[in-house]
């Protein structure tokens, strides 16, 4: 999605990190390439987390209702350098 905004962006003749700051989330690898401000969140963290609460359930054999919170990192790039007004 990122990468279709970015194109779209420069097609009418922005720039991005100058004229308008572009942001994506997952810090998918295509954001890394294309200098994008992204959010990245722990995935092995969030992988081994549900691993064990899974687990854990099958134990007891029953199903309950979890909540796991984890803290994203923003990943800063070019993207998001001063807009001009």
């Amino acid at each position: 999605m990122a990468l279709g905004a970015k194109r779209y962006i420069e097609s009418v003749g922005l720039e991005i990190g100058t004229d308008v700051a572009l942001t994506g989330y997952d810090d998918t690898p295509i954001a890394e390439i294309i200098g994008l401000i992204s959010v990245r969140q722990p995935i092995a963290q969030i992988a081994s987390s549900v691993i064990e609460l899974l687990m854990a359930d099958i134990a007891q054999q029953r199903a309950s209702e979890h909540r796991l919170v984890v803290e994203p990192r923003l990943v800063v790039c070019a993207s998001t350098q001063q807009a001009r007004r």
